[in-house]
């Protein structure tokens, strides 16, 4: 799953925003807005969805504009 936006990759994996947000200890709100805003998202919390997702970090925040490919 390369070149994918965080949202793609987890839609494809059949996760919520809620399970995401569980899963990082932050309110679902949070994880719907990091999803829009990747920018946002902090260094540490990029491996741990990428850890969640089962990706690599850079094939979710580095190898394209994460908010459009």
């Amino acid at each position: 799953m390369e070149n994918l936006n965080i949202r793609q990759v987890r839609l494809a994996k059949e996760i919520t925003i809620e399970q995401m947000a569980d899963a990082l200890g932050v309110h679902p709100n949070t994880y719907a807005n990091w999803e829009k805003n990747p920018l946002s998202i902090t260094i540490g919390n990029a491996f741990k969805i990428a850890n969640i997702l089962n990706v690599s970090v850079d094939s979710i925040f580095l190898a394209c504009d994460s908010t459009k490919c």
